[in-house]
C-alpha cells in the first residue's frame, strides 16, 4: 500500500492523483483516507504536503463491476469515522469520550457516543 496512488475522476471528467494514506473497513463498507499526491507546485519546499498543506479526505470505497468507485461519506457519519482513523493512524490516544480516566488509554470501541466509565 506504500505510495499507492488512486486517480480520481469527477463528473465533468476532471483527474485528481491521491495519495493513500490507509484503507480501511466499518460496519460491511471500505472506506479510504486520501491526501493529494505528492507533486511540484512550484514553491520551492522539499515536501509539498507538510509546507503547502494539502487536504485530507475521507471517501466509501465500492467495487462496481470490477472498478473501484469512490463516494462522499454521509455527514452523520463523518465524525464516527474521524475519530476510528484518529485511533487507527495512532495520531490520538484519547477516545474523545471526554472522561479523565480514559484519557490516553481507552479502548472502549463505541467511545465516541459514550463513556463505560460515567
Amino acid at each position: 500500500m506504500e505510495n499507492e496512488i488512486i486517480i480520481l475522476t469527477d463528473e465533468g471528467g476532471n483527474e485528481y492523483e491521491m495519495q493513500l494514506i490507509q484503507r480501511f473497513d466499518h460496519e460491511n463498507q471500505t472506506y479510504v483516507v486520501l491526501t493529494e499526491a505528492p507533486h511540484d507546485c512550484g514553491c520551492g519546499c522539499e515536501d509539498c504536503r507538510d509546507e503547502c498543506g494539502g487536504n485530507v479526505y475521507v471517501m466509501k470505497e465500492d467495487v462496481v463491476e470490477g472498478n473501484h468507485c469512490y463516494s462522499q461519506v454521509d455527514e452523520e457519519k463523518i465524525d464516527e469515522l474521524i475519530v476510528l482513523i484518529r485511533r487507527l493512524l495512532g495520531v490520538d490516544d484519547d477516545c474523545g469520550c471526554g472522561c479523565e480516566e480514559c484519557a490516553g488509554h481507552c479502548d472502549c470501541e463505541e467511545c465516541a457516543d459514550h463513556c463505560e466509565h460515567e
